[in-house]
């Protein structure tokens, strides 16, 4: 908490299930959760598969993550605008 308060994130993307369920307070999973921002304190929270379903999970799955990378760097950019 105290490093978040330092650094003051404008987006912040979490990695698998575990980050995005202990950030967001939810029980969903990161297939549901993944794909959209949510609000989360002053910043955009963007959920992601973690990097090692991505391996395992072949193209389809490397594309739900570029999606979710690039929706992070649009909400990004909108806030550096």
């Amino acid at each position: 908490d105290e490093q978040l308060e330092v650094v003051s994130p404008t987006v912040v993307l979490t990695v698998g299930n575990f980050a995005s369920r202990l950030l967001l307070g939810t029980r969903e999973g990161i297939t549901r959760l993944r794909g959209r921002s949510y609000p989360w304190r002053d910043a955009h929270l963007v959920p992601t598969l973690h990097p090692a379903a991505v391996l395992r999970g072949g193209s389809a799955a490397l594309e739900r993550f570029r999606h979710d990378v690039r929706l992070a760097g649009s909400l990004l950019a909108g806030a550096a605008a």
